[in-house]
């Protein structure tokens, strides 16, 4: 039996105990508080602040490979083991006052339908990573066929249930990591992590209208 402790975030005083059957994976807070994700093993949580419990989700067949919170944390948006989909959860609605969070998830991105693919290329999603404005998602796949990776720039609007692609990047780079740097002035810029140890700062600065809750 694994167990999660959790503390109070200013006077760093012991609040509650979660027992985890699994290993926990990762746990993602979210910018709405009181909800986080506490992701283990082919399940997951969603935790509704410290005491009022928490919404499992169990029908996953694996464990999550990566995930991140919409801007104003009213969506989960998610990824599955050595899967080609983006999934996304509304986990409350901001123009709702007792919301409650959806029971199933639904397909965001299936990089299957959307990319044009050569012949024998089989991607998996392996990181998210969300801009500051929640208008620019970077989807970070590898090829299990090559075992080389790309970086899928997509422009999406959960309000809108719409996404479509910008761009492809780190082609030539086969990057390990990335993440969206915080507080960019205009535009956004990417930090990507390549395997030959190298850093790649990508601006975009792209205009994109759309609005994320």
């Amino acid at each position: 039996m694994n167990q999660v402790l959790v503390f109070d975030g200013v006077t760093w005083e012991f609040e509650q105990c979660i027992r985890s059957v699994g290993s926990p994976n990762f746990i993602l807070t979210s910018p709405a508080f009181p909800f986080s994700l506490l992701a283990e093993g082919s399940r997951f949580h969603v935790l509704r602040g410290l005491t009022e419990g928490k919404e499992t989700f169990t029908r996953l067949g694996t464990h999550v490979q990566s995930a991140v919170w919409s801007t104003k944390g009213s969506h989960l948006i998610f990824a599955l083991h050595k899967s080609p989909v983006v999934l996304y959860l509304e986990v409350y609605n901001p123009d709702e006052i007792f919301s409650r969070i959806s029971p199933s998830s639904e397909v965001l991105i299936d990089l299957q339908r959307t990319l044009v693919y050569r012949e024998g290329e089989k991607w998996c999603v392996e990181q998210l990573t969300l801009d500051d404005t929640g208008q620019r998602l970077a989807v970070m796949a590898r090829d299990s066929s090559t075992g080389l990776s790309k970086i899928f720039v997509f422009s999406v609007s959960l309000s809108c249930h719409s996404v479509y692609e910008l761009d492809v990047i780190g082609e030539t780079m086969n990057p390990v990591h990335i993440k969206y740097q915080h507080n960019t002035v205009q535009g956004a810029l990417l930090c990507v992590c390549c395997e030959n140890g190298n850093v790649n700062f990508i601006p975009d600065l792209s205009l994109v209208s759309v609005d994320n809750p």
